[in-house]
């Protein structure tokens, strides 16, 4: 494994808060990366103008993927407030 793939690996690992999140291996073992992206604050995620997602978030879950040899899937997220 190279050295700037180990780093991305710790880098995301550290930076990245999991909620209800399959372990690592779940995720190799399975072939599939889920990123839920909240798309309406760019830079960080929108729809470009062939309203694909694109943004920091998405750049980020897909080059993630690509380090660990798996597919992206961006899903859609919400944005819910606490009351």
């Amino acid at each position: 494994m190279s050295l700037n793939k180990k780093i991305l690996i710790v880098l995301a690992l550290i930076f990245t808060t999991f909620v209800n999140a399959a372990k690592l291996d779940d995720v190799i073992k399975s072939g599939t990366l889920n990123c839920d992206v909240v798309l309406g604050f760019p830079p960080m995620g929108y729809f470009d103008k062939y309203n694909k997602p694109a943004g920091f978030d998405v750049y980020y879950c897909n080059d993630f993927a690509k380090a660990l040899g798996v597919k992206s899937n961006i899903l859609l997220g919400k944005i819910e407030f606490p009351l």
